[in-house]
């Protein structure tokens, strides 16, 4: 449209430059703001699950506007699609991958100038992947965290495990998936 183009010029900014500002926006709510001002009104814990609750389902319901849900049926491959997103969207992060544990291991992370100084901003981050992998795979997804909470569905049969945590002090970020099959905990095929 000639008005935006001219509004941008204006402005002296790019569409790159705005899409990047409202990425920044949205990092700002997810990872400062949010678990800081809902703790301060329902406390810790109850932000948290809330938290979880808000951005699982925002995610959730964004993905499948664009991806039809069930689309990629590798919970591990749905997993990874989530890091080449971040790549498209120019999110400053590094990660290695290693498919045979069904592992990604998060060394330099886009959310952590905001996590460094509350961890618990990292849920946001989970909520995200489990979002995400919900939509892409069709299926009920779980987190557990290092530290052996669990958020999400009872009955999931796919669990996205944080096995470590660069904001408690650990090297990296390590994601795990597993998926529960028959009862049992397996990793995913």
């Amino acid at each position: 449209m000639a008005s935006e183009s001219k509004l941008l010029e204006e402005l002296g900014v790019s569409k790159d430059d705005i899409i990047k500002m409202y990425a920044e926006i949205l990092e700002r709510f997810g990872f400062k703001h949010l678990i800081e001002e809902l703790s301060r009104v329902v406390g810790e814990r109850t932000a948290t699950l809330l938290a979880f609750r808000l951005v699982r389902a925002t995610i959730r319901e964004a993905v499948e506007e664009i991806i039809p849900r069930g689309l990629v049926k590798d919970p591990y491959k749905a997993l990874l699609l989530c890091y080449r997103l971040f790549a498209l969207a120019d999110m400053p992060f590094e990660a290695s991958e290693k498919p045979e544990e069904h592992l990604v291991e998060v060394r330099r992370c886009p959310h952590y100038k905001y996590t460094r100084d509350n961890p618990r901003a990292c849920i946001v981050c989970g909520a995200m992947k489990v979002g995400a992998l919900e939509a892409l795979t069709g299926r009920k997804v779980m987190l557990e965290t290092e530290d052996g909470s669990k958020f999400g569905p009872s009955d999931a049969d796919i669990v996205v495990k944080r096995e470590s945590h660069m904001p408690r002090g650990d090297d990296a970020c390590r994601f795990r998936i597993l998926v529960l099959k028959g009862g049992g905990l397996s990793i995913a095929r």
